[in-house]
């Protein structure tokens, strides 16, 4: 109760006093001559008459400065059309640049009758925003446009007023059934940032030139954008909230324009929105609007009165709220959602384990309290309270409390007698105990028959202890050495001779090739992989000593051998042949492990490689080392007639004769032939000889692997 009145007063207060802005009312105007502020007359007038203090600089100004002593001198800047290409030392873009990071507003205007400043190019291609090389294109319209003011060039566009790019967004920035005067625009183009919001678009027949080099002839492939790739009016907000609105059209705020009116092509006169749109963009750049505030946030055990706890219980009610503010042009407001938007309320450790919508609980004058009460996961850790509302034209709301959940606590479990499910065997429990005392009972009070009576008793007599037996039960007091003892040997081999054990299914024999059984083979053989798998997993230990990692390497190579061993009687016996094409063998994480599907030789798996003195070994095998070249003597040395086509055997008469034969007949059918030559006796025609037209079909992939795999099948059953 403390912390909600608390919570009242604080609302009630913020409620009576009002400010011109959240961000504070110090507005520098940027333009070429103090003169120009006068086509501005009624758009700074209704700046001012909101309570802004203007102050007038020009960008060659000597004590302009955006920042003194670490702090911003001016809340907001409006940037009018100017003709220098550069805005001087005090507004360089690293400047603008640190004047948004510290929550500083900027509104820039732009202008087909001027060029753009390199300052202002570099802002605005720092958010993502991108403007034509030439920095004077103009946007041209040949069906929106003004009959009665540009009738020849069509630069004065005639638009709709602006709608939200997509619903469930606040609507600072509608005026239903309006239009827009946007004369002498120059357009820009939006990147992918997230930041970036458009606002008005050209329509799908504007188009953006430059009039200076193509004032006669456009040519489509040197064209900036087209269509609504072209952004009139766009706007981006920061990551701190900071606002930097993009106006492609300065004339759009003059005078001359706010009541102005218009015409499109073939409709009548109609007035223009400018005034009220330019008011609105302004009061949502100046953040006049669109500004949440967080005025409390509380989270208790549901039904307690301890609010904002550091620890809860696993399966608990908990109960969230938090209080928003929505500041709108003089006041703080009760913030509600839009349409087909939510405000939701994250339960996360890592990531969310709940995600939950929050609805509104208490409405007062200024301010609006949304809650969620909903049971922990059964899950301990550290979890976070958060609130992440991140929405165009609205501040970034970022509201994070972490706490701790616990376990049940010992004392906190229900008792078993309540538990249902616990009632057999507390049942059973109570029936074992009573049978047991009941059991005592009896024994202790029934007298047993003395069947021994009248018989004497006759005393032993006494035998001195034997040192040697004792010190030999002392010695065999383990299993493990009584499993090593002649006489269990001796009595296990001979219960394997018997049969009544089988030796062979428990110890991996010796003797390979006594093993007679191609499966009992395949099996010792897969153990035997199995353990150079887990041993090639282990040599990779960085904390093993050298001593062990050569006495793992050794091992390795030993069930190497008696692998190649298992894999020699299993192709002996008929099975598969594994030694053919040296499978691979992969370790316990599943990686290759290389040298191991076959070769032979010691081989080093793992560290082993890195032990002094194999090291060396690998890098003296990877040099190579540089054979020089041969002389030409050296060369010639080996070449003989036989090189030239001169040797003794191709003399022979009759090959002579033979080659000769076929050379005419070859020559002849060479002559005869025009078309289709005659087919000789033994020949077949290659692949697109055929005459049917179709070429040389060469075949797939597909068509090979399945070949290659038939012929293995074939093989297969053949072996079989």
């Amino acid at each position: 109760m403390r912390s909600l009145f608390k919570t009242v007063l604080t609302l009630l207060f913020a409620a009576a006093v009002s400010a011109i802005s959240t961000a504070g009312g110090r507005l520098l105007v940027v333009l070429d001559d103090l003169a120009e502020k006068d086509s501005y007359g009624q758009f700074l007038g209704d700046i001012a008459a909101r309570g802004f203090s203007i102050s007038y600089e020009t960008p060659k100004s000597e004590k302009l400065e955006l920042f003194h002593l670490g702090e911003r001198v001016y809340d907001h800047i409006l940037f009018l059309p100017t003709t220098v290409k550069a805005l001087g030392p005090n507004l360089t873009p690293n400047i603008l640049v640190d004047f948004v990071n510290a929550k500083g507003n900027i509104l820039v205007t732009l202008s087909s009758k001027s060029t753009t400043p390199s300052s202002i190019v570099s802002l605005l291609s720092e958010l993502d925003v991108v403007l034509p090389a030439d920095r004077i294109s103009s946007v041209v319209d040949h069906f929106n446009y003004d009959t009665v003011s540009a009738s020849d060039k069509h630069d004065v566009l005639i638009l709709d007023t602006p709608t939200n790019v997509r619903p469930g967004l606040k609507k600072y920035l509608e005026l239903p059934g309006g239009v827009l005067a946007v004369p002498h625009a120059a357009a820009h183009a939006l990147g992918a940032s997230q930041l970036l919001t458009p606002i008005l678009r050209a329509p799908r027949t504007a188009y953006s030139y430059n009039p200076r080099e193509q004032a006669e002839v456009v040519d489509a492939d040197e064209l900036f954008a087209a269509g609504s790739q072209l952004g009139l009016v766009s706007v981006v907000q920061a990551r701190n909230s900071a606002r930097v609105t993009v106006l492609g059209s300065a004339d759009l705020l003059q005078d001359k324009w706010f009541d102005a009116k218009v015409a499109r092509v073939g409709d009548k006169k109609v007035k223009t929105e400018n005034r009220e749109f330019a008011r609105r963009l302004s009061g949502w750049t100046f953040q006049e609007v669109g500004v949440l505030r967080v005025n409390d946030v509380e989270h208790r055990l549901h039904g307690d009165n301890e609010t904002n706890p550091s620890i809860y219980r696993i399966k608990t009610k908990v109960s969230y709220s938090i209080s928003l503010s929505e500041y709108s042009w003089t006041k703080w407001e009760p913030f509600t959602v839009p349409d087909q938007d939510a405000l939701q309320l994250e339960f996360s450790m890592l990531s969310p384990f709940q995600r939950l919508d929050l609805t509104p609980t208490l409405i007062t004058e200024s301010a609006t309290v949304f809650g969620v009460t909903f049971l922990l996961p059964d899950q301990h850790g550290i979890f976070n309270f958060l609130v992440n509302y991140k929405r165009p034209l609205l501040t970034n709301i970022e509201e994070k409390r972490t706490v701790s959940v616990r376990h049940i606590a010992h004392d906190e479990w229900p008792r078993s007698y309540v538990i249902s499910g616990a009632w057999p065997w507390i049942s059973g429990i109570g029936a074992t105990v009573t049978g047991f005392l009941g059991f005592c009972a009896l024994w202790m009070y029934s007298k047993p028959t003395d069947k021994a009576a009248g018989k004497k008793l006759r005393r032993l007599p006494y035998t001195p202890p034997n040192p040697a037996a004792s010190v030999h039960s002392l010695n065999m007091a383990r299993n493990s050495e009584k499993a090593q003892s002649m006489l269990f040997r001796f009595r296990e081999a001979q219960a394997a001779d018997l049969g009544i054990i089988d030796v062979g299914r428990t110890r991996r024999p010796k003797l390979i090739t006594e093993v007679d059984s191609i499966p009992t083979c395949e099996r010792w053989r897969g153990q035997v992989l199995k353990e150079i798998s887990r041993k090639v997993s282990r040599i990779q230990d960085p904390m093993l000593s050298d001593y062990q990692v050569r006495d793992l390497n050794d091992e390795i190579n030993k069930l190497m051998r008696e692998k190649y061993m298992w894999e020699v009687q299993i192709r002996n016996l008929g099975g598969p042949n594994y030694m053919r094409g040296g499978g691979k063998m992969y370790d316990e994480q599943g990686r290759e492990i290389p040298g191991a599907g076959g070769g032979k030789g010691y081989k080093y798996f793992g560290r082993a490689k890195e032990l002094p003195g194999v090291r060396e070994l690998f890098e003296a095998a990877r040099v190579k080392e540089e054979k020089p070249l041969e002389e030409r003597a050296d060369l010639r040395r080996h070449v003989d007639a036989a090189y030239y086509g001169y040797a003794p055997d191709e003399e022979d008469e009759e090959l002579l004769a033979y080659e000769a034969g076929k050379e005419r007949l070859a020559a002849e059918h060479m002559l005869a032939s025009k078309g289709a030559a005659d087919v000789p006796d033994g020949w077949e025609p290659l692949p697109g000889d055929l005459g049917d037209g179709r070429a040389w079909e060469l075949p797939t992939l597909d068509e090979v692997q399945q070949e290659l795999l038939e012929r293995r099948r074939r093989k297969l059953l053949d072996q079989l």
